[in-house]
């Protein structure tokens, strides 16, 4: 168990790697949304005389906003290729994990009797144990001092 928990470790990295890029991508995609309109809007709107054809700053506004837009298109891209290449590395991982999964398996398999815990757990049964023992040597050296006072007063 052990041994598996140490072997996942670096997965879990990628794991939150892969979690933050995912809200990046959703922040590109709203900031790319949000542009969209804009340019939807900008392009169905004529300035000019009478509404006729659309004024030079018009046009500048609109390549402006395709510039940003290719901007996000790339930086989109970008994070699909780094969020790819974390979940290879993860594939890779349980690859190389595979042997300590198919024995964890096989003694679950084995003996019907054993229970799997998460590591919260097992931690936090660990800490109650050592408290409850760091209270029993308290206990015994409390009796132990107060064993030795009384030997001590003789009349």
């Amino acid at each position: 168990y052990v041994d598996l928990k140490n072997a996942e470790k670096p997965k879990w990295e990628h794991e939150r790697k892969i979690k933050e890029w995912e809200k990046s991508l959703e922040d590109i995609k709203s900031s790319y949304a949000s542009y969209k309109g804009d340019l939807k809007r900008l392009e169905s709107e004529k300035w000019g005389m009478l509404g006729l054809y659309q004024t030079k700053e018009q046009k500048a506004e609109i390549e402006r906003i395709k510039g940003i837009l290719g901007d996000y298109s790339e930086r989109f891209d970008r994070v699909k290729g780094y969020i790819a290449e974390e979940q290879e590395k993860i594939g890779q991982i349980n690859k190389q994990n595979k042997p300590l999964y198919d024995r964890k398996a096989e003694m679950l398999r084995d003996n019907p009797e054993l229970v799997e815990k998460s590591m919260k757990q097992l931690s936090s049964e660990f800490m109650k144990r050592s408290a409850e023992r760091w209270e029993r040597e308290q206990k015994i050296k409390q009796q132990s001092r107060s064993l030795s006072r009384d030997d001590g007063l003789s009349l």
